[in-house]
């Protein structure tokens, strides 16, 4: 990993444009001091639709999940051995695969792990 940037941006998240702005939407919301309700309203949203998007993204990792909640634990598998020869790999319950090379520094397994930590 080269360079400074710890925040995925929508690319490495691999977000489609509709995607991109239903999130932005959600994050703006929960910034206001509107209600929900409130804030599709007045950008002429779907309420259930904002709701729903943000569930997604909730079970996809994509946003934090509200304070006061107990995390869950997930099923971890463990890969074969022929799977990720040479190259340490993390699955994701979501999908997400995250694999770096055994003879990776130790500052740039910090930095990845630091960007995995803030897609939860």
């Amino acid at each position: 990993m080269r360079g400074k940037r710890l925040k995925p941006t929508s690319q490495d998240l691999g977000l489609t444009e509709r995607q991109q702005f239903w999130l932005d939407h959600i994050k703006a919301c929960e910034a206001s001091s509107d209600t929900a309700t409130q804030y599709a309203k007045a950008h002429d949203l779907p309420v259930t639709s904002l709701y729903q998007r943000k569930k997604e993204f909730l079970k996809q990792g994509l946003l934090p999940t509200p304070s006061g909640k107990t995390p869950s634990f997930a099923k971890v598998r463990m890969a074969s051995d022929e799977m990720c020869e040479g190259v340490l790999c993390i699955f994701f319950p979501n999908g997400v695969r995250v694999e770096w090379a055994t003879s990776s520094q130790e500052d740039e397994v910090k930095q990845l792990l630091q960007v995995v930590a803030n897609l939860s």
